[in-house]
């Protein structure tokens, strides 16, 4: 009866024990494994933590790829001074056209840096935060691809909108996709989503216009002649 007594004792020590143990575990596990919970449990000071890892992993991703590829323009693109281009996407100045062949130099902060192949000459993207409400990473993907378009979407458009990309004009029955080759991509402070059928661009700094669209090809043209 004594050594009964005693196995028994040692079980409910054993429990005592293990019970604590195996429910910290179970938390570890659910920390490490489940995002769901790990997120719930976090501190504020674990997140901001955490989220600059991530920001610093991404940036040094980026920068890696950038500086082992080839990228080309994806839509004409206007400068007016000092080979500099902004995300509000001015139209004035000189055009860089799309399909331009480009090296990536930097790419980091609110810039991008870049040289056009055939002339060997530098360019900087800056982001205007304050008309841009998406990051560089995204505007980068908006501006620059790894695929040639002039060998791609731009040989599914009409002649005519051909012609309208390769002078930078928009005109009335024009698509989506041919609007952005020939015009680049409307502010998206004004334009949150080109899924929108009213799209804001700026020709210079004090002036705007406005492109209207219907089933995807523009109905009307507010404010510009396009001259």
């Amino acid at each position: 009866m004594f050594r009964k007594r005693i196995l028994n004792f040692g079980l409910i020590v054993a429990l005592l024990v293990s019970v604590p143990v195996a429910i910290v575990y179970a938390n570890d596990m659910n920390f490490a494994g489940n995002s769901e919970y790990r997120d719930k449990h976090m501190t504020p000071e674990q997140k901001r933590k955490r989220e600059i890892g991530q920001r610093r992993e991404k940036l040094r991703t980026m920068q890696e790829k950038v500086k082992s590829e080839v990228f080309y323009l994806r839509s004409n693109m206007w400068f007016e001074k000092e080979k500099n281009f902004v995300s509000t996407n001015f139209h004035r100045g000189t055009i860089i056209p799309a399909g331009t062949e480009v090296r990536v130099e930097k790419f980091g902060g609110d810039k991008i840096k870049f040289t056009v192949v055939s002339e060997n000459r530098a360019y900087t993207y800056t982001r205007a935060a304050k008309h841009s409400k998406i990051d560089l990473y995204e505007l980068f993907d908006r501006y620059f691809s790894n695929d040639n378009p002039l060998k791609g979407d731009f040989k599914k458009l009409s002649s005519q909108e051909k012609e309208n990309i390769e002078n930078g004009k928009i005109e009335v029955g024009m698509s989506k996709e041919a609007v952005l080759m020939a015009y680049g991509y409307p502010p998206t402070h004004k334009t949150p989503s080109i899924d929108l059928d009213l799209w804001t661009y700026w020709e210079g700094r004090a002036k705007s216009f406005t492109v209207h669209f219907r089933n995807d090809k523009v109905s009307e043209i507010n404010g510009y002649t396009f001259e």
